[in-house]
């Protein structure tokens, strides 16, 4: 070693350490470190969770016999190695590749390196494809178990590296690795909506959709494709600019005439295109205000969820039914799908306090839409339900909103006193709220 720190004198010293480092690893392990070195901020340990599974699978069993390893390797020695080599930064949460370490690493990669691997060379697209599949399977499992076990350290971690996981992402959806593009785009969303990003992932699914070929007819031999379309789709539209871009009308004329000929509930089981197309359509379709054109889609949901029992969705086809027949002024028909609601569904099989629950949804609608008789009416049938004294607080609020809009003021005046002074701890939305509708009560009285 001596020896060859004076060789190597006249070079700079921290290079000069990585290169004799370099050349006491095992050929696995450096490949290793090449082929994670364009992706920095991965934990290391996100990668041995799934490279030292029990049973390895996947992307990770496939880069083990790229590189030529044994059965036996297993990635947390790796990790020890790299460590001891000084290519690893220890952080409370996890190990990464230490970043003084990668341009050294890049250089290894380049092909005129005296230290290259030609593996690299040959098969450098195949290897990057499979590091990113292992990164996203890795990033799955990481999402779900923070979610079982919340680690703030680790979340804050994933979100500051979230270019990483976009870029991965990429990777996929630009190979055709559609399925795994979606399950971690799945995973990673709900991340993103948790800690108030869903604006920014909205605008990289526009980006990625508008940097991508346009979806000129539905292939129903490429179901996972269509899902993960219909899934960036149903996210870009949220931004502002979507209603600027033609592919968004042009890809509902496409769904629209898909949807109709399908025959909901004809399979075996839920169809992913039809409820993804459904939930796509419908979004479309509310930004337009082609209420007409919603109803038609949300019947045709409405029909596939009730033969697949899925009653949570069956409830919000029907409320998307109620609202868009009142958009029409069909009140009757509206109408009509509320109590839908209230008698079609099977209560003694779904949770107890559902129908409550939904009650109190449709009352607060009727007030909204100042349907106040309607609004009494089931509020009277929500005093007869067996939570009714659980939810006596919220009960009169109702009422109180009832009153006021029916210009009982003093009625509603005297409500909101009372539970403002029965709810001290109540939040401040909540509390803003009943103040605000107090004020308005005291100057309706003083007028």
């Amino acid at each position: 070693m001596q020896d060859f720190f004076t060789v190597e004198a006249k070079e700079d010293p921290i290079e000069t350490a990585y290169t004799w480092q370099w050349q006491q690893l095992p050929r696995i392990w450096k490949r290793w470190l090449i082929a994670l070195s364009e992706h920095p901020g991965t934990l290391l340990e996100m990668i041995s969770m799934v490279c030292d599974a029990p049973e390895r699978s996947g992307p990770a069993l496939r880069l083990f016999e790229l590189f030529e390893g044994e059965k036996t390797d297993k990635f947390a020695d790796a990790i020890t190695a790299f460590e001891i080599a000084g290519f690893v930064q220890s952080n409370p949460h996890g190990r990464i590749l230490n970043p003084r370490s990668l341009s050294f690493i890049q250089r290894i990669r380049q092909s005129d390196n005296p230290l290259a691997d030609a593996l690299f060379t040959e098969q450098g697209q195949t290897i990057s494809l499979q590091v990113s599949l292992l990164i996203c399977e890795s990033l799955r499992r990481l999402l779900v178990h923070i979610d079982n076990s919340p680690n703030p350290t680790i979340s804050q971690h994933l979100l500051l590296n979230r270019r990483t996981w976009a870029q991965q992402l990429e990777q996929l959806w630009s190979n055709g690795e559609h399925r795994a593009f979606l399950e971690t785009l799945n995973q990673l969303s709900a991340f993103l909506q948790q800690n108030q990003l869903a604006p920014e992932l909205s605008a990289w699914c526009l980006e990625l959709l508008l940097r991508s070929p346009a979806l000129d007819a539905v292939q129903d031999s490429q179901v996972a494709y269509m899902v993960a379309w219909l899934r960036l789709a149903s996210s870009a539209l949220s931004t502002p600019e979507a209603g600027q871009q033609p592919l968004f009308s042009q890809a509902a004329d496409l769904w629209r005439n898909w949807l109709e000929q399908q025959i909901p509930g004809s399979a075996e089981q839920p169809d992913p295109c039809l409820h993804n197309c459904c939930k796509y359509l419908q979004q479309y379709y509310r930004i337009q205000q082609d209420w007409a054109a919603l109803r038609r889609v949300c019947t045709t949901a409405l029909n596939e969820y009730t033969a697949f029992e899925i009653w949570p969705a069956v409830v919000q086809e029907l409320f998307s039914l109620a609202e868009s027949s009142f958009k029409l002024n069909e009140n009757d028909t509206g109408i009509g799908y509320e109590q839908q609601i209230l008698e079609q569904l099977p209560f003694d099989q779904l949770p107890q306090g559902y129908k409550s629950q939904l009650m109190i949804r449709l009352i607060s609608n009727r007030i909204s839409r100042t349907a106040t008789v309607l609004a009494q009416e089931l509020l009277d049938q929500l005093r007869a339900e067996p939570e009714a004294e659980k939810l006596a607080s919220l009960t009169d609020m109702l009422q109180a909103d009832i009153y006021f809009q029916s210009e009982r003021v003093e009625a509603a005046a005297e409500l909101y006193e009372k539970i403002l002074s029965e709810e001290k701890n109540t939040n401040p939305e909540h509390r803003q709220y009943l103040e605000s509708q107090l004020s308005k009560c005291k100057k309706a009285l003083d007028s």
